[in-house]
């Protein structure tokens, strides 16, 4: 219709342009809640630890993140799992033995469960935002992440984290092992980069971001 967009990611603005040949979106992304997701600074485990969100849903792409796991215990056969869903693990995508499951666990848990781990994984196929990036990182965790959703937007390329494209399990695999292979330095100063650019999303901001592009269809109206 013909109706002003606003839109929470590029890649949705990428989407209505390519797709929808609407080149006129307002980009207003989430935020993150601060008072809820936090950590304390921290050093790297010591044993390998990714983190992530389990899902049955085939968009949110856990086969994919599975496989990246699995490529990367091969060099990193200590490795562990932490993860967490709304969904029990399924017999026909299972979770590697031994793996940390929390299921559907309370939302002022969920900043615990970031905090635990070194680096967490989001491979999705496609997304609107992908609010778990935001909210790992403001727990202090680097994530590597496909390009979907907020992604591009939020992660600073090999500051923060890493994007990928999606479907590519040997390059989330790769860039896992980056992260899990820095020395403590390093991975901290990472760690610390991930916290200060989730600082940059709050609602106040987006509110005002959202006022903005408001502001401006009713001027073009």
């Amino acid at each position: 219709m013909p109706l002003k967009k606003i839109a929470i990611s590029s890649w949705i603005i990428d989407v209505m342009s390519n797709v929808y040949g609407d080149g006129d979106v307002k980009l207003v992304p989430n935020a993150v809640d601060h008072n809820l997701f936090f950590a304390s600074k921290r050093r790297k485990n010591y044993q390998p630890t990714i983190g992530l969100m389990y899902s049955l849903k085939e968009f949110k792409g856990v086969d994919v993140a599975l496989e990246a796991i699995d490529l990367v215990r091969q060099s990193q056969p200590f490795l562990r799992l932490v993860a967490f869903g709304a969904e029990r693990p399924s017999k026909g995508l299972p979770l590697p033995a031994q793996t940390q499951f929390f299921f559907d666990p309370p939302q002022h848990e969920l900043r615990n469960i970031y905090a635990a781990c070194d680096v967490f994984l989001v491979a999705s196929r496609s997304e609107g935002f992908g609010l778990p990036i935001l909210e790992a990182m403001a727990c202090r965790t680097p994530v590597v992440a496909t390009r979907t959703g907020c992604a591009a937007d939020v992660i600073e390329e090999a500051h923060s984290g890493y994007v990928v494209d999606p479907e590519d399990p040997n390059a989330l695999a790769d860039r896992l092992t980056k992260v899990l292979t820095l020395d403590a330095s390093s991975w901290q100063r990472m760690s610390e980069a991930a916290h200060k650019r989730s600082l940059e999303f709050t609602w106040e901001q987006s509110a005002k971001l959202f006022e903005r592009a408001l502001l401006d269809g009713v001027r073009k109206a």
